[in-house]
């Protein structure tokens, strides 16, 4: 009974300072100069003639008022099966002996909820949140990514949300964050408050509504386009200052010179585990401090290895630390470089970016222009109009296909799809095998 109120209280806090952490970044759609956020604060019920002690409380104040008009009550659930409807039951009739102003409700949980809990909650108005376990998330995101999710990305993902609200055993790699309230599904904390206090705002008058709705402005951030070139100037910058002139770039060199200059760590671990796929895990980054780490076991091939530590290295010197506090990089990241079975497009954007980053590096543009060039001229291969290299589904192109990057792959010491990714992308491959049948 004692390690279950310690477990709880731990959930608690967790809560507490999500919400906590949302509210002073203008993230939670009510401005935190008119809100206050309490742990363990009695309210007083007529019906006991004393107060109940509830989870997480917060009060919601008019401009210039000293008592609050909008009270929401939050009840954390840390159970290692779904959340019953008895217990959703429970919490309404304890938020109903609450006297004095409105009175919100929300449930909070590790876990699912029973089928009949969801259809109490959206006949009584409660609001539901799962909060999914971050370590097994890919991406580590920061809030105000996920704050930003259009609504039209929500619209698209409710079916989502709903099995992950309702299924005991749900996974997702992206988000740690499903909500229900009012009909509406959420993945963002700040569009969940919206939906369930919004009328209640709203019918506190025009002016007093536009004092407390915050405005997010500059502090809600999102992943912006980054010019192709701008990136390649990030990765020139590097090899200049590690003094690369030709063929090889030495990833060790590389290494060495962020860890002085950045005071990076990297880390070469035996094993960093599978994901929820059951691939294993090549690399991971995490901020505050920056760690890099590497699995020896994973990475067994060399090519492999430096890919991944570029393209973690890429994480960090395009700072999308703004924007999640780590992700890992998997066998089937390496494998496929397809990111769109992505929901979302700021995480596509931050993977796409890291990868152009990797192979930049790997690839300087002069260097990798100089031999295909020199190649093509000493292999008589030439431009049919079609680009410097295609290949299809013919023999003759599939030959030269393998012979140029055969020797591109020995000249710069990586593999045969990371030399694909950065001709493609400098547009002297077209690649048309996968467009025909």
């Amino acid at each position: 009974m004692e390690n279950s109120v310690k477990i709880g209280n731990i959930f608690e806090r967790k809560v507490y300072k999500l919400l906590e952490d949302e509210l002073k970044n203008n993230r939670l759609f009510v401005n935190p100069n008119y809100c206050k956020l309490y742990h363990k604060k009695g309210y007083f019920s007529k019906d006991r003639q004393s107060n109940i002690i509830v989870d997480i409380s917060m009060e919601v104040f008019l401009p210039g008022a000293n008592e609050y008009s909008l009270l929401i009550i939050v009840e954390c659930k840390n159970y290692k099966h779904s959340v019953p409807v008895d217990d959703v039951e429970e919490f309404f009739a304890k938020i109903q002996q609450i006297s004095g102003a409105n009175i919100k409700g929300i449930v909070v949980t590790t876990n699912s909820f029973q089928q009949g809990a969801l259809n109490f909650s959206k006949s009584k108005g409660l609001g539901l949140i799962r909060i999914l376990d971050e370590n097994k998330l890919k991406w580590v995101l920061k809030r105000a990514v996920t704050g930003l999710i259009t609504y039209e990305e929500i619209e698209k993902s409710k079916s989502n949300i709903y099995d992950g609200l309702i299924t005991e055993n749900y996974s997702n790699n992206q988000i740690d964050f499903l909500s229900f309230v009012n009909e509406q599904y959420s993945y963002s904390a700040h569009q969940f408050f919206e939906y369930l206090i919004k009328d209640d705002i709203n019918s506190f008058g025009d002016e007093n509504a536009e004092e407390l709705i915050c405005q997010p402005g500059d502090n809600l951030t999102f992943v912006p386009f980054v010019e192709k070139e701008v990136i390649e100037k990030y990765s020139q910058d590097i090899l200049r200052s590690i003094k690369y002139q030709s063929g090889i770039v030495s990833i060790r060199d590389i290494s060495d010179y962020l860890e002085a200059r950045d005071g990076i760590k990297f880390n070469y671990c035996d094993s960093l585990g599978y994901d929820e796929l059951g691939f294993e895990i090549l690399g991971k980054i995490s901020f505050e401090p920056t760690m890099i780490f590497i699995s020896k076991k994973a990475n067994e091939n060399k090519h492999r290895e430096k890919f991944t530590i570029a393209h973690e290295i890429g994480h960090h010197i395009l700072n999308h630390m703004q924007f999640m506090n780590g992700e890992y990089y998997a066998e089937n990241d390496f494998e496929n470089n397809n990111f769109d079975v992505i929901e979302l497009e700021d995480i596509k954007r931050i993977e796409w970016q890291a990868n152009y980053f990797a192979s930049n590096l790997l690839l300087p543009k002069t260097s990798i222009i100089h031999e295909l060039c020199k190649i093509l001229i000493e292999d008589d291969i030439r431009d049919k109009g079609y680009g410097a290299l295609f290949v299809d589904r013919q023999e003759c192109n599939i030959n030269n296909y393998y012979k140029v990057t055969n020797k591109l792959k020995l000249k710069f010491d990586v593999s045969r799809k990371a030399i694909s990714f950065r001709l493609k992308n400098l547009g002297l491959l077209i690649d048309s095998r996968d467009k025909q049948t």
